[in-house]
């Protein structure tokens, strides 16, 4: 007399055999006979690098600075003459208030501007 545990084992191993085999027979679909496999998509996923800041710029109105800063400021730094038209023009709508000051001085979006910065030569 087989023991129960023989009688299952002997049941389990071909119904999961079977099951297997069904299984892995629907990971390939038939059309007029011809078997056709699944295909893996070929584009590589590469993750954008975030350019946004968080946050806003400071919304103060008292801390203004003299509108000759911005011209000053690039001729000290003339590698960077192709922003001066879209800087002063920024500066010139925002009434030359600080954009990166408030009353307690330096914003968070200061901070987090420079870490931008600073990790430039990793991307």
């Amino acid at each position: 007399m087989i023991s129960f545990r023989k009688k299952y084992i002997s049941v389990f191993i071909p119904l999961l055999l079977l099951s297997s085999a069904l299984y892995f027979q629907n990971c390939r679909h038939q059309t007029n006979g011809q078997v056709n496999e699944i295909k893996i998509d070929s584009i590589v996923y590469a993750p954008v690098a975030d350019l946004s800041l968080p946050g806003g710029f400071s919304d103060q109105t008292e801390l203004v600075f003299d509108s000759t800063y911005v011209d000053s400021f690039f001729r000290t730094h003339p590698l960077l003459s192709t922003y001066q038209k879209e800087v002063s023009n920024y500066y010139r709508k925002r009434k030359f208030r600080y954009a990166w000051y408030d009353e307690k001085g330096l914003i968070e979006q200061a901070g987090n501007l420079y870490n931008k910065l600073s990790l430039i030569h990793e991307t």
